[in-house]
């Protein structure tokens, strides 16, 4: 009988934490490259919940990638900007529960 609570308790709490580990959240991830392809680096990634106002930022690394991890579910307008090119904003990128909006972005 102790043995059959025990189970049972341990089985409990596992499926907690798996239910907490479950977050609410998604991600945003990219590249950033200018129109010959070449990466830019140092390029400043900005992402505005539209619903909330919340802003998330990342830089793209030396390949020229960046990723924004946890944010929260919902549309997202992304800018990236870097001296010597022309802003660029993607509107209206979804991201949903554990999915990953990937994007390609190309400055001018």
């Amino acid at each position: 009988m102790k043995r059959t609570l025990f189970a049972l308790a341990l089985s409990l709490f596992v499926a907690a934490g798996m239910l907490v580990a479950q977050e609410l959240a998604g991600r945003i991830q990219g590249s950033v490259a200018d129109p010959t392809g070449a990466v830019i680096p140092g390029a400043a990634v900005t992402a505005t919940h539209v619903g909330t106002g919340t802003v998330y930022r990342a830089t793209t690394n030396a390949a020229g990638r960046f990723i924004i991890p946890r944010v929260r579910l919902g549309r997202y307008d992304i800018t990236v900007e870097t001296p010597g090119f022309s802003r660029a904003v993607i509107a209206g990128v979804q991201v949903a529960v554990g999915s990953t909006a990937s994007l390609k972005v190309v400055l001018e």
